[in-house]
């Protein structure tokens, strides 16, 4: 019953993109055959268990104490200091922690000590390692290295004759990884200010465990799931004016890869697909996203 019931609900894969149905579409397969896995997990998500030890290096990173305490209970823990400037969050039902610390800079109250960017992989991987995440759960780049994006505000100050720039922090951005696949809708960003404190955390980290392996679909599948309308097309570039499908030449698919993306009840992979679309008018690259095992098997 629980089989049953779970699993009336499909990967929500119309919040990733416009479905589209073309049962003749020529679909061409150019995707190694050691691209996916042979099978796949699909994951349920539960509570997460944050330890003493973590929810401890949280509050000092954040610089809270038991008596800035404003809820503890089985849903979690939250801090917020006297004039409610700083707040943290952690949530044991979907995992996240949240931390933001509002800021009063200016033209006349510059920041001071902001970590530079060479120092931001070490900020960034010794405070994973405080909470408890290991790099192997970060999703990967094209060279098989953890995937953390860097990146600075600048705040120009015109002050004549004089402009002023000011960098009020420096960020990490990334994902999380399932079975080495990219965990779509889990973008991670830690901020460090002000002499390399931190200064935001947005950190979706849901707890999972295994429900049942399943085997991979192969390309004659996936192509059939294709025209059958049960893949979406992805986001276009901005000059694009659209695509046709009533009318297009083909679909190249030239590269694939695994991810997972969840809803209330599961964590399902799916596979994104890197296409090339023969409009008939010239190429269009854009990504589709299908599903990658079929639920009849659970």
């Amino acid at each position: 019953m629980l089989c049953a019931a779970g699993f009336a609900e499909s990967p929500p894969l119309e919040r990733m993109g416009t479905p589209f149905h073309r049962a003749d579409l020529d679909v061409r397969w150019n995707v190694p055959s050691n691209a996916l896995p042979s099978e796949v997990w699909v994951y349920r998500p539960v509570a997460t268990k944050f330890s003493p030890a973590v929810i401890s290096n949280l509050m000092v990173a954040c610089s809270f104490s038991d008596k800035e305490k404003v809820q503890d209970n089985a849903d979690g823990l939250a801090f917020k200091n006297s004039d409610g400037s700083r707040t943290l969050s952690i949530s044991f039902a979907n995992g996240r922690i949240d931390y933001v610390a509002a800021t009063d800079y200016g033209p006349t109250n510059l920041t001071k000590g902001v970590p530079p960017m060479e120092q931001m992989p070490e900020l960034t991987t010794n405070f994973l390692e405080k909470i408890g995440v290991d790099l192997s759960d970060i999703d990967k780049d094209e060279k098989g290295a953890p995937a953390l994006n860097f990146s600075e505000p600048l705040t120009l100050y015109f002050i004549n004759p004089t402009t002023i720039t000011n960098i009020e922090w420096r960020a990490a951005r990334f994902r999380r990884a399932v079975d080495g696949a990219s965990f779509i809708g889990s973008n991670c960003e830690i901020d460090f200010g002000e002499y390399g404190k931190v200064s935001k955390i947005s950190f979706p980290w849901q707890g999972m465990e295994r429900y049942k392996k399943c085997r991979t679909a192969d390309a004659t599948k996936i192509i059939s799931w294709i025209r059958n309308g049960k893949a979406v097309q992805g986001r276009l570039p901005m000059d694009g004016s659209g695509i046709n499908w009533k009318t297009v030449k083909s679909l190249t698919v030239e590269r694939a890869k695994l991810c997972y993306q969840s809803t209330q009840s599961f964590i399902y992979p799916i596979v994104a697909l890197w296409t090339t679309v023969d409009t008939g008018n010239g190429n269009v690259v854009v990504e589709i996203d299908c599903p990658i095992f079929d639920e009849r098997e659970l």
